[in-house]
């Protein structure tokens, strides 16, 4: 009795503990849809989480095409999770999309949870942000961003992403026709980037890496500025 009682107990601090540290999701929303400020103060139920963020394995065939990132915001670092989602009809109300990967949606691209808790204001959320597919039909795809923290209170987060320090984002620019998939798609021209090394800074050509600019740059292609 004393055993089960104790083991009782350690497993009720074990849990306690592995929730206290799990992260929580925030998803942003945008007041004006003209400008690219989010607001990140909508709570992501954790399945929608695993979803969007595709850490769930069964998701995990799409997990190259989730962009993680970090952004600065007043001097402090945050952590985000972007992907690209796509449903047809009101499937999205039956708790359900798709994962839009090169073009396509596969039969097992798709993605299910709840639609209990805090699902309906995501909803209103990924709704307010959708836009018309490059599908026929009555497709809708959006691109959902989330917040990551450790804090389980709602951060209230304001972020502008076309802020003039923020990083360089290619697929901010505009696009330019690709016959590979028969629309427009972010450009496949090289792009100029300043280097630094040994405190000496070059700018480089950056390539092209099939579906998003190349991690390298040829030594041949740097240009000494002095």
């Amino acid at each position: 009795m004393i055993r089960s009682r104790l083991a009782f107990i350690l497993a009720t601090l074990f849990i306690s503990s592995v929730q206290a540290s799990a992260d929580h999701y925030w998803l942003g929303r945008k007041p004006d849809p003209k400008t690219n400020e989010y607001v990140f103060d909508v709570s992501v139920p954790d399945d929608l989480a695993e979803a969007i963020a595709c850490s769930n394995p069964n998701y995990a065939k799409a997990r190259d095409g989730v962009k993680q990132f970090q952004w600065d915001v007043n001097g402090k670092t945050y952590a985000f999770i972007e992907n690209l989602v796509a449903w047809d009809g009101n499937r999205l109300d039956s708790g359900t999309f798709a994962y839009l990967r090169n073009n396509a949606v596969g039969k097992d691209s798709w993605a299910r949870f709840s639609t209990q808790g805090d699902w309906k204001a995501c909803r209103e959320v990924l709704l307010a942000q959708k836009e018309k597919s490059r599908f026929s039909g009555d497709w809708s795809e959006a691109k959902p961003i989330m917040l990551r923290t450790k804090a389980a209170d709602n951060p209230k987060l304001k972020v502008n992403f076309t802020n003039a320090d923020a990083p360089y984002n290619i697929n901010r620019d505009a696009g330019t026709y690709d016959s590979t998939i028969g629309g427009t798609a972010p450009t496949k021209k090289p792009q100029i980037v300043p280097v630094v090394q040994n405190g000496i800074l070059y700018i480089a050509w950056q390539g092209w890496d099939r579906s998003h600019p190349s991690g390298k740059s040829s030594w041949t292609s740097w240009c000494r500025i002095s």
